[in-house]
């Protein structure tokens, strides 16, 4: 017959491995702190465009069949292209990196920068909803 051990079993192992235990929990505590200091902070700054598809005609075009969600989901992708990106780096002098994409159940798209610098990645953002509203303004 095996007799399971009791909770007063299991306490009496840890009091007399106290010392594993506290071993254990301190290089944990401190691999943790030392990691956390070591590691380069990331910023991410976003910001939102409203996207407003064409009333009535437009160049000849009756725009009362247009369709907003691919009309929509083009200017995500145009907001993420690799010419707009160039763009970007030849008004910031720098090489830019950006993503866009088109918020849900809604006509806004999201335009989100990560750097180290957080006034950097606001630039960016920037940089990019000027473009895209200076562009909007010529067509």
């Amino acid at each position: 017959m095996e007799i399971e051990p009791s909770l007063h079993d299991y306490w009496r192992t840890v009091k007399k491995r106290k010392w594993i235990v506290v071993a254990i929990a301190s290089v944990t505590a401190i691999g943790s702190f030392v990691y956390t200091q070591v590691q380069t902070p990331l910023y991410r700054t976003s910001g939102m465009v409203r996207y407003e598809p064409p009333s009535g005609m437009m160049l000849g075009v009756d725009t009362g069949n247009w369709d907003p969600y691919t009309a929509l989901k083009t200017q995500a992708r145009a907001l993420g292209s690799a010419d707009l990106k160039e763009k970007v780096s030849r008004r910031l002098g720098k090489s830019v990196k950006f993503s866009a994409s088109q918020v849900p159940d809604s006509n806004l798209i999201a335009i989100s920068a990560t750097n180290v610098n957080p006034a950097e990645a606001a630039d960016v953002v920037n940089a990019v909803m000027e473009i895209y509203a200076e562009a909007d303004l010529e067509a």
